[in-house]
């Protein structure tokens, strides 16, 4: 009969924390003056770096092959596409939304990973070094009009919502070349005709709306708050990031 608390990756189920930690103990063994929570840290370290690099070289690609796609649409636009090439435009239409959706979809997939393994040095570090991670410092007194200091956004929130616009864009135009043809013979609708112009900058509006709130992080968890006075000029708010 196995042991679930040295064995607890058997089955799928949730590790407490104490199972968790039983897994990295920090005793040193024979062989090695390091422990194997320590190990485990480094590893965890390096992981989310690796995560962090991979995440730019992702989203690079995915910017070079969607403005390549943007600029052979406008071309194709200017040209007269949609009346001589009606199929070849909606075609690289499609290829933008698909692209788009994909950007979005592994930019969630990159965040899930880099999450993971920061959670992995929120638990593992305290031991070895202290909770430097997971401390953050931060100034007291910085408003959204102080445009000219930092502010608390997630680089990795807001590209996921930039993606997600591009996917709504894309969409918008496709949905538009496909039916407005068709909609705009039908007489109790051709009010709408001179707006829709209007509706994408509402839409952009809406998505500006959801950058500025939902972009924003909460570094700290709300988990212990201090304050202290740095070089007798700013008054600095230290807090931990709960687990």
């Amino acid at each position: 009969m196995k042991n679930n608390d040295t064995e607890p990756y058997d089955e799928h189920k949730n590790l407490s924390q104490e199972i968790y930690y039983n897994n990295f103990p920090l005793d040193n063994n024979f062989f090695d003056e390091r422990s194997k929570r320590e190990k485990a840290l480094n590893s965890a370290l390096e992981i989310r770096k690796f995560e962090i690099e991979m995440y730019w070289k992702r989203a690079t690609y995915f910017w070079t092959i969607i403005a390549v796609i943007f600029t052979g649409y406008f071309v194709l636009i200017n040209e007269g596409g949609l009346e001589k090439y009606p199929n070849v435009v909606f075609l690289v239409n499609c290829v933008g939304f698909i692209f788009s959706l994909s950007w979005f979809l592994v930019n969630r997939g990159s965040k899930f990973w880099q999450n993971n393994w920061e959670r992995h040095v929120d638990l593992l570090e305290n031991e070895i070094m202290g909770p430097l991670y997971k401390t953050v410092i931060q100034k007291k007194g910085i408003k959204f009009w102080h445009i000219h200091k930092e502010g608390k956004y997630s680089v990795s929130k807001v590209n996921q919502l930039l993606s997600l616009y591009l996917t709504a864009i894309w969409l918008f135009m496709g949905l538009h070349q496909l039916f407005w043809p068709y909609l705009s013979e039908i007489e109790c609708l051709l009010w709408l005709a001179p707006y829709m112009t209007h509706l994408l900058g509402f839409g952009t509006l809406i998505a500006a709306i959801l950058l500025l709130v939902l972009g924003k992080i909460d570094p700290v968890g709300q988990d212990t708050k201090d304050t202290f006075t740095q070089n007798t000029k700013d008054t600095v708010r230290i807090s931990k990031r709960k687990l």
